[in-house]
């Protein structure tokens, strides 16, 4: 089962049990008590007048389906390992690439020397389990910064297009083309 189809389940049950269980102690009170609820006054441009068990019913209602109707379904997500490489166009040796380069939340990026890096992202569940990629951007000193799209998305206006792997099981996606950085025309003011 699905956990989409799971969700569904677990929302018809707590409606249930939001309209059945407040009817056995209204029903009790009614037995029991020779006192008589009463509420009355507007409700939503209406103008109600209930007594007895049903009254207390009405408002138990009420406050059950506010918490109902107030509580928001959580984020899920799930957690992604993205590796690839990274090389500048013109590199040189005083000038490296940096963990500082790469943005991701919260940072979780393995860079060795020769430019290969593996990072864990947040990959967030949408509607129907459709998977919600991020987005990486490389951005090192004196090149321009270089956007990345993992997910299906294209990229923006003159980026580049990059051939991606993608292993659903494992929770992987490989960059397989490297990610040349070019440097900034005239250097970007870098001596």
């Amino acid at each position: 089962m699905s956990p989409s189809t799971i969700q569904l389940i677990e929302f018809c049950i707590q409606i249930c049990v939001a309209v059945l269980v407040p009817i056995i102690p209204a029903y009790v009170l009614y037995k029991t008590l020779p006192a008589h609820a009463k509420v009355a006054g507007p409700f939503k441009g209406l103008n109600i007048q209930l007594a007895g068990a049903f009254a207390g019913y009405f408002l138990v209602f009420l406050v059950v389906a506010g918490l109902i109707s107030t509580r928001q379904a959580p984020s899920r997500y799930e957690v992604w390992n993205i590796s690839g490489k990274v090389q500048l166009k013109n590199p040189r040796p005083d000038d490296p690439i940096l963990h500082s380069d790469f943005s991701v939340q919260p940072p979780t990026t393995l860079l060795s020397p020769d430019g290969r890096f593996s990072l864990d992202v947040p990959v967030k569940l949408g509607q129907g389990e459709r998977l919600e990629f991020p987005i990486i951007v490389i951005n090192h000193r004196g090149h321009q910064p270089e956007t990345i799209p993992l997910g299906d998305q294209q990229p923006t206006f003159g980026g580049k297009s990059y051939k991606l792997q993608s292993d659903n099981d494992g929770k992987k996606r490989i960059i397989e083309t490297v990610i040349e950085l070019q440097p900034l025309p005239n250097g970007g003011g870098q001596p």
